[in-house]
Order: structure tokens, then C-alpha cells, then sequence
């Protein structure tokens, strides 16, 4: 996105409040004093009628009278620093409902870091102390341990010299424990990254179980130690997911429950998206234990706390879809999938724009909409990538498409494709047993001419083993196998 682009942007997304500040501030600093401020008002004036529906081009007509000028991408540059400058005045920060506690919080601790260290460079040691005072206090509560640190060696340093080493050694042995509990809470938030970015592009979670076991008990230890609501959080994450992983799923339900006490009760960490991410584990955790109408509870609480349209929000809707379809909702399963296919979340997500068509296709399948379903599935590409997971599950859904329009030669080359490429893909990542069951299924079907009753007669075994619940076999809600 380039500058003017992105300014415009920032324009938009300004509130009321803030655009009035906006324009009080360029008139009071900037009009008055020469032609480059007038020119600034000018252009926030310009941008902010337009409601970004126009051209750079445009802009630069309106201010220059000239479509193009070597000073008006400094003039852009200058409208979005003074835009930065309004956004950190008081009178935004605390206006009522413009931020949460822990961001308005935060603001006010590293501005007064900034204060007490221009302090200390006048020379003014008392008030500079005085001030670290009061960002230590509010940083160890709501547990910013970056700055809490900054105000601790800065306190550390001038009481050091004006106090002697005693108070020099006691600040020491705080900075070190905090130190810990910083690097503690890094390490947590890189754990529950780190496993999310390496789920969220596969259906595999096999794959993670020994990484899951690790995360918890490292977790585990940290949060024994620091006693940190912080990692406490990131801790109930990680084993919310273990717990799913493992189809665990009562033992989920009570991590959740914990993460949502954790969170609704502690101020340090209380973030309205956060109640969101609590509520939204929950819900699928009542998802996968069939309490379906709990789960769409659940999930509208979750979508409560998220902004309408957001990846979050989308997120909490493909729960609802799940409760809905196997709730036995078919039409409501249906309008779901469809708008979460055409949302704008789809468009910027490519990835779960590509599963939503995927799932979406199941349901056309499912109603005999053949056709329709080929198409979405052409849209679907993008979650070709996870190759033991959603890949095998589209093949496995074409297939299924073919045999159910009974065209049986195309089936029989797309067996044969999906032969192949279970057997390039097993060489590299571990594929589900219950895929490779499937797949022997099917293969049993070639050699019998699609003598389904023969298949069922003949390879019951492999049937049984399909319908358990044995780890590895047994089918799963949420799985890229949507019809069984």
C-alpha cells in the first residue's frame, strides 16, 4: 500500500471525536504559520470529504492545480505525522470508549517513561524518580514488563548514585525476576504462535502432539514461577488445543471455563477480543462434544466481543455452521457457508476463502447440486497446499462427486491420482490412517468394476475400523471429511 493510499485509510478509520481534534489542531498549529500548514489543512480537508473516493491524482489538483508535484509527497507525509500526533493526545486516549483500559494503560506508562527519562537529562533526579515510582507500580499490575524494566534500570541509575549500592542491589535483584518474567511471557506467546500458524494451514494435528506436551510443560513451569495471568492465558491456550488435539474434549471443556475465569478476572490481561478467543474455544469444544445448541450459545457470546466482519467474527460463524449441519440444519448450514464464502474475510484470507467453497461444495454435493459444486471446488485451490489434510479431502470429495454421478471412469483415474499422491505425500509428512483406510476403500472399488455391495461384503474390517472411535480412524467433526 503506498503512502497516499494508506493515509487515506487512517482518515477513514478516524472517529468523530478525533477527526474534530484533527482539524482543531492543523487550524491552531499549522494554518497560521505558513503556506505548507494551509496546504495541510487544505489536503486533510480535501480527503476527509471525499471519504477516500479518489485519486492521488486528484488530491494533487485540488492543491497544486497540477496532477502531479515533487512536494506533494512530502506534504502526504507531513498530513500523516500530524494525524499520528493527534491520535497520542490526551483528549483522544481518554475519551470514553475510544480504547480499552489495558491500551489506554499502556499509552500512559510509556509516555511518562519518555517523560521521566527527558527528566533526568534537566537534571531533575527527585521528579524523574518520582515518576518512575508511579510507572512501576502501574506496569507490574497490569504486567508491562518492557517498560516496567525500562522505569526499573532508570531508577536503578539515579538512585545508584544519589543512594548508594544497597539501593542500587535491591532495584537489581527486581530487574532480574522481572527480566524472567519477560522472557517467560515471550516464550509463551511464541508457543501458542508458533503451534496456531502451523495448525491453521493444516487439518493434520497428529503432527503436533509432541510439540503440544512440550509448550504445556514448559508453560507449566513459567507460570509456577512468575505467577504471571499473561502466561497464565498463553498456558490455557496451549492446552485447550492439546486437550482438542487429543480429542480430550471434557478436559478441554474445563480449560476453557479456566481461560474464561482467567481472563474475566484479571485486569492485567482483560481484553474484550480475548473474552472473544475464550468463548470461542468453548464453543467448539461443546462442538466437538455434540451439544450443539450450547455451542451456537457459546459462539454468539464469542461474536459479541469481535468486531462485525472480522476474521474472528467469520471464524465464530464456521462454528455455527457445524452446529447447524450436524444439528440436522440443513438450510441455515447452507446460508451460512454461502455468505462466509462470498465475505470480504474470504477475499483477504485466501486460504479460508478456499475451505469456506470447499465446505460450501459439500453441502451443493449433498443436495445433488453437482455442478454447482464442481464450480466452488475450481475456487478451492488454495487449500491444495496442506497436502495430508484438505487436499486429500477435496480428492477424496471429487471422487465422491463422480461416483454419485456414477461416471466411474473419471473416478477411476482420480483414485488412481490420489494413489499417487498419498504416496508421494507419505514420504514427507504423516498422513491420517483413517485417509489411507479410505483410500483402500476405494482402490477395492476399482478392482470390483464399483461393485459397491461386493466392497461392503468383502472389507467390512475396513468399514468398522471407519465407524470407530480409535484414535486415527475414527471420524472427526471438523475434519475436511464433511459427508461420511
Amino acid at each position: 500500500m503506498n503512502q497516499f493510499n494508506s493515509l487515506t485509510l487512517l482518515l477513514k478509520r478516524l472517529q468523530r471525536e478525533e477527526i474534530k481534534a484533527l482539524k482543531k489542531f492543523l487550524t491552531a498549529f499549522e494554518a497560521g504559520s505558513d503556506e505548507k500548514g494551509l496546504k495541510t489543512l487544505q489536503l486533510a480537508e480535501f480527503l476527509l470529504l471525499k471519504k477516500g473516493k479518489c485519486t492521488k491524482e486528484e488530491a494533487c489538483e485540488h492543491i497544486y492545480e497540477q496532477k502531479t508535484s515533487k512536494t506533494f509527497d512530502k506534504l502526504i507525509l507531513r498530513l500523516r505525522d500530524k494525524v499520528y500526533e493527534v491520535l497520542l493526545m490526551d483528549i483522544n486516549i481518554n475519551r470514553k470508549g475510544a480504547y480499552n483500559d489495558t491500551t489506554r494503560n499502556l499509552i500512559d506508562v510509556r509516555k511518562k517513561n519518555l517523560q521521566a527519562q527527558l527528566l533526568a537529562g534537566k537534571g531533575m533526579i527527585t521528579e524523574s524518580v518520582r515518576l518512575c515510582e508511579k510507572i512501576i507500580i502501574k506496569s507490574k499490575s497490569s504486567e508491562f514488563y518492557d517498560d516496567l524494566l525500562q522505569a526499573l534500570q532508570l531508577k536503578q541509575r539515579l538512585t545508584g548514585l544519589t543512594q548508594g549500592k544497597q539501593q542500587y542491589d535491591q532495584i537489581a535483584s527486581d530487574i532480574e525476576f522481572y527480566e524472567r518474567c519477560r522472557k517467560a511471557l515471550q516464550i509463551a506467546s511464541n508457543w501458542y504462535n508458533l503451534l496456531i500458524v502451523n495448525m491453521e494451514f493444516t487439518s493434520n494435528q497428529n503432527n503436533y502432539f509432541d510439540l503440544f506436551a512440550q509448550a504445556v510443560s514448559e508453560l507449566q513451569h513459567e507460570y509456577r514461577f512468575t505467577n504471571s495471568a499473561n502466561i497464565g492465558y498463553y498456558l490455557y491456550l496451549v492446552m485447550i488445543e492439546y486437550h482438542h488435539a487429543r480429542n480430550q474434549f471434557l478436559e478441554a471443556e474445563t480449560a476453557s471455563l479456566k481461560l474464561l475465569e482467567i481472563v474475566g478476572n484479571n485486569k492485567a490481561i482483560y481484553l474484550k477480543r480475548r473474552v472473544g478467543t475464550a468463548y470461542t474455544y468453548l464453543a467448539i469444544t461443546y462442538l466437538h462434544l455434540h451439544r450443539f445448541k450450547e455451542s451456537l450459545a457459546t459462539s454468539q457470546n464469542a461474536r459479541n466481543c469481535f468486531a462485525p466482519n472480522s476474521f474472528n467474527s467469520s471464524y465464530t460463524l464456521e462454528i455455527d455452521f457445524y452446529s447447524e449441519l450436524f444439528a440436522g440444519n440443513m438450510e441455515k448450514a447452507t446460508e451460512i457457508i454461502k455468505a462466509l464464502a462470498e465475505s470480504p474475510t474470504a477475499r483477504q484470507s485466501p486460504f479460508q476463502g478456499s475451505k469456506w467453497n470447499y465446505l460450501y461444495a459439500n453441502l451443493l454435493t449433498l443436495q445433488k447440486k453437482h455442478k454447482e459444486a464442481h464450480h466452488l471446488l475450481q475456487g478451492a485451490k488454495e487449500i491444495e497446499r496442506d497436502k495430508e489434510g484438505w487436499n486429500v479431502g477435496m480428492r477424496i470429495h471429487t471422487i465422491l462427486n463422480q461416483l454419485d454421478a456414477k461416471k466411474f471412469d473419471t473416478a477411476d483415474m482420480q483414485i488412481e491420482s490420489m494413489r499417487k499422491h498419498i504416496e508421494r505425500t507419505i514420504k514427507m509428512k504423516q498422513v491420517k490412517k483413517r485417509n489411507l483406510i479410505i483410500l483402500k476403500v476405494l482402490l477395492e472399488l476399482v478392482k470390483a468394476s464399483f461393485d459397491f455391495d461386493r466392497v461392503w461384503r468383502t472389507r467390512k474390517k475396513y468399514f468398522e475400523q471407519l465407524a470407530s472411535n480409535e484414535p486415527g480412524y475414527g471420524w472427526e467433526i471438523r475434519s475436511p471429511e464433511l459427508i461420511i
